[in-house]
């Protein structure tokens, strides 16, 4: 089998590999799990929330969560 070949393969097998992992998750995750990053720093998180209406903490609320929503103990891993 020619060497184009296998880096055609292995490119195929990832592509698919990516789909098959990214498929499964609801939206509503990913919008949590791109949120995740701006924990660490409290200013930039609270602009964040400000900014985009949507909570820094990983939980699906909207703006700062309080804890008291029905997300409570959901954790995306």
């Amino acid at each position: 089998m020619p060497a184009e070949a296998w880096g055609i393969l292995a490119l195929l097998l990832f592509y698919l590999g990516v789909q098959i992992s990214l498929g499964r998750t609801t939206q509503r995750e990913l919008d949590e799990a791109t949120m995740l990053p701006f924990v660490d720093d409290p200013e930039v998180a609270r602009r964040v929330e400000r900014d985009t209406g949507r909570s820094t903490s990983g939980c699906a609320c909207p703006g700062a969560c309080d804890g008291r929503c029905e997300h409570l103990g959901e954790r995306l891993l």
